[in-house]
């Protein structure tokens, strides 16, 4: 897991929750359960290979998610990319989170 990741912990998820919510209100989820994985990318070119995703977006356009299975922690996530399974193009995380499917 890369340090300089802006995140959020707490021992309880509705917690660390509240906690996002505390800076701007949470106005969407998006859960991707797909097997098998599809990739996602950090600025630095970092890439996961992710069976299932849960991305929260706050009204102040950012989002947030475990990375690494760890339901304690959620890492800001809104300069990622994850890759289009039809055309292979990485897709900025807004562009992802607003169209249906990978």
């Amino acid at each position: 897991m890369t340090k300089e990741l802006e995140q959020i912990s707490s021992d309880t998820f509705v917690d660390m929750i509240n906690q996002l919510a505390n800076v701007s209100p949470l106005v969407g989820e998006k859960t991707i359960h797909q097997d098998p994985g599809f990739a996602v990318r950090e600025p630095n070119g970092k890439t996961y290979e992710l069976p299932y995703w849960d991305v929260i977006r706050r009204a102040d356009e950012t989002y947030w998610s475990p990375l690494d299975g760890d339901r304690k922690t959620i890492y800001d996530v809104s300069h990622f990319e994850v890759q289009s399974k039809k055309t292979g193009d990485w897709l900025p995380l807004p562009k992802w989170f607003a169209q249906d499917g990978i």
